[in-house]
């Protein structure tokens, strides 16, 4: 009998950027019109774009997949491709630097769940050795 690999843990994908002044119309207009539909396509489940009210990286891209294999797939190959040749890409978004952050879900934390919600909190933490526990520590706290 052979070994089955072990099930895919559904995925959430975190992209933050920050926009140039005035960039927002436009990134708006791109991201609901053109990117969006494409990473639907390439088997993203769930496309979300927050705009920070304070802090920095103003821009809080999130997707959802049902597992990393979503990467490793011809669809996403597919709309690499197509990306890569996007006439519509803002002019302002190459080379824009960004943190793109993949998370599989901690037990209990209902990450098989679609994101459904108008706002969100993210606290980014230095991570290292103990880093999970730590914080984990912290939000029990």
């Amino acid at each position: 009998m052979t070994a089955q690999p072990p099930a895919e843990e559904p995925m959430t994908y975190v992209v933050e950027i920050d926009l140039p002044d005035g960039g927002l119309p436009t990134f708006r207009d791109w991201y609901a019109n053109v990117h969006a539909p494409h990473l639907y396509e390439a088997g993203f489940t769930t496309c979300t774009s927050y705009r920070a009210v304070r802090g920095r990286l103003g821009i809080v891209d999130v997707y959802q997949a049902p597992g990393w294999s979503v990467f490793e797939s011809p669809a996403f190959a597919r709309y690499r491709r197509v990306a890569a040749a996007d006439p519509h890409l803002p002019p302002f978004m190459v080379g824009l630097a960004s943190i793109r952050t993949p998370y599989v879900g901690v037990p209990g934390g209902g990450a098989a769940e679609p994101l459904a919600a108008d706002w969100l909190t993210v606290l980014r933490f230095e991570g290292a050795d103990g880093a999970l526990e730590a914080v984990a520590a912290w939000l029990q706290g």
